[in-house]
């Protein structure tokens, strides 16, 4: 009997995963916004060294990363209704794109700059979700 009980719980725990189009959605809980947070954290370390770097593939390089973890954070903080954060991802997802896209070193910097400002304002609204 008590088998049973939690294998029903499990399952109906997992069937509660499953959006209406059969794929299992994450299971992100309203109010848990470390995903976005590490995220962000990951996309402002590689923009922070992306601003320092020395040659204009070191700077893509980071520049990509950078766009990839913000565009993480984006989904995560979308995920749990944190709309702040989720602009402010979007637009350092938006400006590491353009530093990757940009083959004039100074130009790309000055969008690495951005990025990172942008990722430091999408921080601060990530912890003071509510």
């Amino acid at each position: 009997m008590y088998k049973v009980s939690i294998f029903i719980a499990f399952l109906s725990l997992f069937s509660s995963a499953i959006s209406s189009d059969g794929s299992v959605a994450r299971m992100t809980k309203k109010g848990d916004y470390s995903d976005a947070i590490s995220s962000l954290e990951d996309a402002q370390k590689h923009a922070k060294k992306a601003c320092n770097a020395d040659n204009i593939e070191e700077l893509h390089n980071y520049a990509r990363k950078s766009m990839r973890a913000a565009s993480d954070a984006e989904t995560y903080a979308s995920d749990c209704n944190c709309s702040d954060a989720e602009r402010g991802a979007s637009d350092v997802s938006r400006y590491a794109k353009k530093a990757y896209n940009e083959d004039n070193f100074d130009d790309a910097k000055t969008y690495t700059r951005r990025a990172k400002k942008y990722c430091d304002d999408a921080l601060n609204d990530a912890n003071n979700c509510e």
